[in-house]
């Protein structure tokens, strides 16, 4: 009888300790999944969210940007020029579609109150973590 008691006693002991050790380890797991999330939760003084919409608007603005360049592009080729006039017509079409680029990404730093270099570290998060692009 005393050794099934010892061994009863032991083996709660055992247990009880198992208990704590897994306890301590989940307050620990979840206490650092939520630093680390609070950690990556917060750039540029945007939530993630936001830095996902901010992105999606970053692509929708190339969209457009290119969008335009390829209707002009289009529209050049049906007027049959000469190889240097289409070259020439082409790098004016490029030159417009970069300053739209610009003028469309500027209108998405301002209205998040980022800069741009902030605007292309948030565009390769959204890159590298796969967030949607619509």
């Amino acid at each position: 009888m005393k050794n099934i008691r010892k061994r009863l006693n032991i083996s709660i002991s055992v247990t009880l300790i198992s208990l704590t050790f897994i306890s301590c380890n989940e307050k620990k797991t979840v206490k650092n999944t939520q630093v680390e999330k609070s950690k990556s939760e917060e750039k540029f003084g945007l939530s993630e969210d936001k830095r996902k919409e901010l992105f999606k608007e970053t692509v929708s603005a190339e969209d457009k940007a290119n969008a335009f360049q390829r209707a002009k592009q289009d529209s050049v080729l049906n007027l049959k020029l000469d190889k240097t006039q289409l070259k020439k017509e082409y790098h004016l079409i490029e030159i417009q579609s970069d300053e739209l680029m610009k003028k469309y990404k500027t209108e998405v730093t301002k209205k998040y109150n980022i800069t741009e270099e902030q605007e292309k570290q948030i565009s390769f998060e959204g890159l590298e973590k796969n967030w949607p692009l619509e």
